[in-house]
């Protein structure tokens, strides 16, 4: 965010050569890069990092059209949670507006994947409310007709399959992040969406004796119903 213009704008990559990501293993390079972005700083707050400087996230704030109470350590916790999430939400569907110009730009078709962690899966599966963020955003998709797989939905629907606390159903796909069961799980959760935004289709899913011209994908014809499992 351009706290000047109040704009998102796109920025060159601070390091964009290997020499320059190398220079990231200075914890001292890391902090003259860093510490004064304002982004950086609302996660340093809920942490409890001392001597945050306020000055931009104020900025921020006033942009975000939020109010950001420092008074003590709980108020200035919640603030820079709220402001942070909305930055986020702001941020997201800049990117994905960007994204929406450039596939109709080039004539080409979106499938957006929406995985989360370990407390979202959670709580979604005690039956919690999904966020507004989230909300906002699957409808944005919806009203641009982007198809949409939602892991959320995924995760409750396998969830009822189970007669154990949700909490032990989240630990056997998550380790911090998905596990290789929760990598199995999601692929699988995915491959419905996939094959339905697909043209042409795998060829596992193609419709029963169709012939496929592997040169052009095209197909070629379809063979007699009792031809169709002679070789």
């Amino acid at each position: 965010m351009n706290l000047d213009s109040g704009r998102w704008e796109e920025a060159a990559s601070p390091c964009p050569t290997p020499t320059a990501l190398r220079d990231l293993l200075s914890f001292e390079r890391t902090r003259a890069l860093v510490a004064q972005h304002e982004h950086i700083q609302l996660t340093a707050m809920p942490e409890s990092v001392p001597d945050v400087p306020p000055d931009r996230i104020r900025r921020l704030a006033d942009w975000a059209k939020v109010k950001f109470d420092i008074t003590d350590a709980t108020s200035c916790r919640n603030s820079a949670v709220e402001l942070g999430n909305i930055v986020a939400r702001s941020s997201t569907l800049q990117v994905m507006e960007k994204l929406h110009a450039f596939a109709t730009q080039h004539r080409r078709r979106l499938l957006v994947v929406l995985s989360y962690g370990t407390r979202a899966a959670q709580r979604a599966c005690e039956s919690g409310p999904k966020l507004a963020a989230d909300v906002a955003l699957l409808q944005w998709l919806k009203d641009r007709g982007t198809p949409t797989l939602d892991a959320l939905d995924a995760h409750v629907a396998d969830f009822a399959q189970f007669r154990i606390p949700a909490a032990a159903y989240i630990k056997r796909l998550y380790n911090g992040h998905y596990s290789p069961a929760g990598n199995q799980f999601f692929a699988f959760a995915l491959k419905n969406a996939l094959v339905e935004w697909l043209d042409l289709k795998p060829i596992a899913y193609q419709p029963g004796g169709t012939i496929i011209d592997f040169q052009d994908g095209k197909h070629l014809a379809k063979l007699p119903a009792d031809a169709r499992h002679k070789r």
